[in-house]
Formats: structure tokens, C-alpha cells, sequence
């Protein structure tokens, strides 16, 4: 296999400093809507639910559209370049003003401010996610650099991930203490206090929402310092549908992006179980005891998948991508069927168990999701000799975006079937039970179809690595 250029490790950081903007893009908007918006400032939960479910829509179906325009761009700064920018400033902006009413502008006037200004951050959100992952196989010539530089972006990503619980309890420390004459430590201890201990004021989110806009465009930013592929046949702008029509015929990305969204709806369909069968099994009703142990597996669960991700990233450049992907997958349809018996009131820190192997599981399978989907990339090069890394990265986002907002919207259909009360203190034996196995059997038939799917992927690594070779060969 002929070797391809490395990487720096500067490259590799300022990559990863992308992939925390885009994580933290992702997901700060649902992490503060509700809190905010509704128990904050009193709009009604379905209005909140509704204002973010539209711009996210909105955000899956002009995904291929963008992916499309950055494959077809061209200028002096490259293909990708000008979007990253464009992108992160925009979301610089968005970002800021999204958190800007305050109680006196009244519910209809908030409600439509949040609306309107969340259509145009997810639009930037899209111009950022969509050149950034197709900038990560242009930098990243062969499938062990493109390991390695996955590897690092999951790790910091994993890091900075770990922030995340503290962005809600950061809105009701006491901002204008830093304002305050005294001591820079009188000023920080009064800072993390609360004016009055329970209420959410302006300007503490509001500030903290600037705060994350910076550092996610600053963090975005730092992605343009990532050396784009020389200069590589590219669609025409005119051919949208045609660059759709190729990338759905290309078997090997159907089956990759395909059996991951199908997994990613078994995960989501299934996640707020997880809290009623603490309550409601393990703790029997108890609402505080089941959220304490929660947090306390989830973060020890967390903390696992972050060590595993080196780890993971040398078994990929070990045995290669397409093999571990179907053992990453078993390894979590096992996680998951194992639930049925360590969820048990007996000892309610088994749960530890399933969770640590679905953690391993899972974060294996998405960096090597990540490393697969270069090999798609060139197989649509070789076959075609056109790139369109933006395309197959704008129509899996496409594909995910749409599974998981289908299965959030069934998990509550699927945990009523079970005959789960909601708000009711206690709940039947048959009804916990069903719920129990909801709970375990069906992301583990799902895990496990899609771990079966890879048994019929084409792109082995031997003839990934002869692809990759064939296509350098034509160009020297």
C-alpha cells in the first residue's frame, strides 16, 4: 500500500478544535432550550419542543444541498474553507441573540424571537457540520492517518464533552459579581452564587450564551488552518440531483450509513427508558434515588468511552475498519441484551456493567464509522473520478438527523405500549416487565441486524487499501 502524507499534530488539533465546535454546536441548543425557554421564562414545553424540531428539519433536508455546493465550489481559499468561516461567524451571531428575551418581553413575543432565530442558527450550524466532516478525508491521505486523526478528534471532543453538565448551572451564577470592587478571589467565589439560590436571571444566560457563541466560532475557526486535498475533480454545480443519484447507488455507503442510522434509531428509541426503569424498577417509585445513581453511571460511563477512544484507534489501525465494525457493533447489541438481567433492585450498580460495554461499544463503532466513510470516498473517486466527500457526509447527516427525530418521536409511543402510567407513583408488575424487555430486546435486534449488514459490505480494507493505491497511481 503506497503511504500517504502525515498529518501534523498541529493539523490534527486544530481539526479536533472544529469537531468540539461542531459537537458543542449540535448539542448546546437542546442542552439550554428547555430550561431556559420554558421552566425559566414560562413557555409552554411543546411550543420549546416545536420552535427546535422545525429548524432541525429545516437543517436535515438543505444538509445534501450544501454538501453539494462545497464539492462544487471554487475559489482561491478551496472548496471547504469559505463555508467553515461563513459558518462559524453566522452561529457567532445566532448563537448570541438566540438567548436575548428576558421575562418582560411576554410568551409570543419570545416564542417567535426563539423560532425565527433557531431556523437561522441550525442554517449555519449546516454550512459549518457538512464542510467540516468532508474536510477530514481531504486531509487524510491513507486509512491509518485518517485512524489516527479520527482517533484524536473523538478524544478531544470526548474532553471538552465533559463541560457539558456545567453550561445550565453556569446561568445562575451571580455575573455582575466580577463587576464588584475587591479581591479577584472575593469576585470568583461570589461569581458561582446564585442573586436569590433557585431563579434564572438575565443577564447570567445570556452572557453564558455569548460566551459559547465565541468559543464555538473561535473553535470553528481553527479548522481553516487544515490543508485541503490538491485540487480534485469536482461535480458541477448544475448536477445536484445527479451527485444524490450517485451516492444512493453506491452500495458500500448504503450499507455503512444505513446500518449506523438504524442502530442510532434502536439507541434513541429506547434512551428514556433508561430512567423509568430506575424508577420504577430498580428504585421502586423512587424519583431522586434513580436520578443520583443516573448521574453517577453516566459519568463513569462517559469517562470509560473517553479512554477507549485511543484505544479503539489503534484495533482499527491493527485489524483494519470494516472487521472491527461488525465486533464494535455485537459488542453493543450484547450490552443491550444483557440489561434485561443487571437492571435489577438487587444491585442497582450492575447497571454499570452493560452501560461500560455499550460505551466501548459504541464510541468503537463511531470512529470507525468515521475511518469507513473515507474508504467511501475514494471507492466514489475511483469508480467515477469525481470527490464528493461533502455529499456522503451532507446525506449521512441527512440520514441521522431524520432517524433520530423519528425515534424520539416513537419512544413515547413505544414506552406507552408497555401500559407505563405516566405520573403515576407505582406501576403494574406486567407493565414494568414489558417495559423491561422494550428496554432490551429491540435496540439489540436492531444493533445486531446492523452488525450482520457489514457481512455483506464490499469494501474490505485489503480492497480499500488497492483503491486508495489505484487512485494515486493514476495521479502520478
Amino acid at each position: 500500500m503506497t503511504q500517504g502524507r502525515q498529518v501534523g499534530l498541529g493539523e490534527k488539533l486544530a481539526y479536533s478544535m472544529g469537531g468540539v465546535a461542531n459537537f458543542y454546536m449540535a448539542n448546546l441548543l437542546p442542552l439550554l432550550a428547555l430550561p431556559i425557554f420554558s421552566v425559566g421564562l414560562g413557555i409552554d414545553a411543546w411550543k420549546v419542543g416545536l420552535a427546535m424540531g422545525l429548524p432541525r428539519l429545516w437543517d436535515a433536508l438543505i444538509d445534501p444541498y450544501i454538501g453539494h455546493l462545497s464539492d462544487s465550489l471554487k475559489s482561491r481559499w478551496g472548496r471547504r474553507r469559505p463555508f467553515l468561516l461563513a459558518g462559524a461567524l453566522i452561529a457567532l451571531v445566532t448563537y448570541s441573540l438566540l438567548w436575548l428575551p428576558t421575562p418582560a418581553w411576554g410568551k409570543d413575543a419570545t416564542f417567535w424571537w426563539f423560532l425565527v432565530w433557531s431556523f437561522l442558527y441550525y442554517t449555519a450550524f449546516s454550512i459549518y457540520s457538512i464542510p467540516f466532516i468532508a474536510i477530514g478525508y481531504e486531509i487524510a491521505t491513507d486509512s491509518k492517518e485518517l485512524a489516527k486523526l479520527m482517533t484524536i478528534r473523538s478524544f478531544v471532543s470526548s474532553i471538552f464533552s465533559l463541560l457539558m453538565p456545567w453550561v445550565y448551572a453556569m446561568c445562575f451564577w451571580n455575573w455582575t459579581a466580577l463587576q464588584e470592587s475587591g479581591s479577584l478571589s472575593g469576585r470568583l467565589a461570589a461569581l458561582i452564587v446564585s442573586p436569590d439560590g433557585k431563579a434564572l436571571h438575565p443577564p447570567g444566560y445570556q452572557i453564558v450564551g455569548i460566551l459559547l457563541a465565541v468559543f464555538m466560532a473561535v473553535a470553528g475557526c481553527l479548522a481553516l488552518f487544515c490543508r485541503e486535498k490538491p485540487r480534485v475533480a469536482a461535480p458541477n454545480k448544475h448536477d445536484f440531483r445527479k451527485s444524490m443519484g450517485v451516492a444512493f447507488r453506491n452500495r458500500p455507503f448504503i450499507i455503512l450509513s444505513g446500518s449506523l442510522v438504524f442502530a442510532m434509531v434502536g439507541i434513541f428509541l429506547i434512551m428514556p427508558l433508561s430512567t423509568y426503569v430506575n424508577i420504577y424498577h430498580i428504585y421502586a417509585g423512587d424519583q431522586a434515588k434513580a436520578a443520583a445513581m443516573l448521574a453517577k453511571v453516566g459519568s463513569i460511563q462517559a469517562i470509560v468511552g473517553i479512554a477507549f477512544v485511543p484505544v479503539a484507534g489503534y484495533i482499527i489501525s491493527r485489524f483494519g475498519a470494516a472487521r472491527m465494525m461488525k465486533l464494535f457493533l455485537l459488542c453493543t447489541a450484547v450490552s443491550f441484551a444483557s440489561k434485561y438481567w443487571t437492571y435489577t433492585p438487587a444491585n442497582p450498580w450492575l447497571q454499570l456493567a452493560p452501560l461500560t460495554l455499550w460505551s466501548i461499544g459504541w464510541a468503537g463503532t463511531m470512529l470507525t464509522f468515521n475511518v469507513m466513510l473515507g474508504d467511501v470516498c475514494d471507492y466514489d473517486e475511483y469508480t467515477s473520478g469525481v470527490r464528493r466527500e461533502g455529499m456522503y457526509g451532507a446525506i449521512n447527516q441527512f440520514l441521522t438527523k431524520m432517524g433520530i427525530f423519528i425515534s424520539t418521536s416513537l419512544s413515547g409511543f413505544v414506552l406507552s405500549l408497555s401500559g407505563i402510567v405516566a405520573g403515576a407513583a407505582e406501576q403494574t408488575p406486567r407493565a414494568v416487565w414489558l417495559m423491561r424487555v422494550e428496554f432490551s430486546i429491540v435496540p439489540f435486534l436492531i444493533a445486531l441486524a446492523a452488525s450482520c449488514a457489514f457481512f455483506f459490505y464490499p469494501l474490505t480494507d485489503k480492497r480499500a487499501n488497492e483503491i486508495r493505491d489505484a487512485i494515486k497511481a493514476r495521479k502520478t
